[in-house]
């Protein structure tokens, strides 16, 4: 049997993974639905400033400043409706979903292992 041990991801102190459990325990600890935020694993500030020192940047203002041409950046903030919970996210989406139309695919169907010949006026 091979054996390979994969590093697993880095559990930062900002980070806690205390309500988390397994599917083969038996049980899924489920937190509510609005602590979304608290289960995202992103970087913390150390980290950040470790991947900014990495490539020789203060700040992920002057990252951004020397990367994004000034032509394409957006400056004002963007006009996005007001957030959602997870749970309210996931409501939309099934209202969505639920609009969706299934059709019978046809693709595949007629195709024929043949070269077309080229036109006869020599256009293609």
């Amino acid at each position: 049997m091979l054996d390979i041990n994969l590093p697993g991801p880095t559990k930062s102190p900002n980070h806690s993974t205390s309500n988390l459990s397994h599917p083969r325990d038996g049980h899924i600890n489920r937190t509510p639905a609005d602590q979304f935020l608290n289960r995202h694993i992103g970087p913390n500030d150390a980290e950040i400033q470790q991947m900014l020192s990495a490539i020789a940047y203060n700040s992920i203002e002057s990252l951004i400043d020397n990367t994004i041409p000034q032509g394409i950046r957006l400056n004002r903030p963007l006009n996005l409706p007001a957030p959602l919970t997870e749970h309210q996210a996931l409501v939309k989406l099934r209202e969505i979903a639920s609009k969706n139309q299934v059709y019978r695919s046809f693709i595949g169907m007629g195709y024929s292992d043949c070269i077309t010949p080229p036109s006869s006026n020599g256009t293609s």
